[in-house]
């Protein structure tokens, strides 16, 4: 993953939030641990691009 569009990072944002909640809802930790770390990794190819203006 090298670079995501703006419309990427708010489908995936959306995408990440809907399974959060199910794991909340399911009390299942180690489904949010890996939505943290795809909310991480999706954050910092988004906002890394973004900082160097590409």
């Amino acid at each position: 993953m090298s670079h995501i569009s703006a419309a990427e990072y708010i489908a995936e944002m959306r995408r990440l939030e809907t399974i959060r909640n199910e794991a909340l809802r399911h009390h299942d930790r180690f489904a949010l641990a890996a939505v943290a770390q795809r909310l991480a990794t999706v954050n910092r190819v988004f906002w890394g691009r973004a900082a160097k203006g590409s």
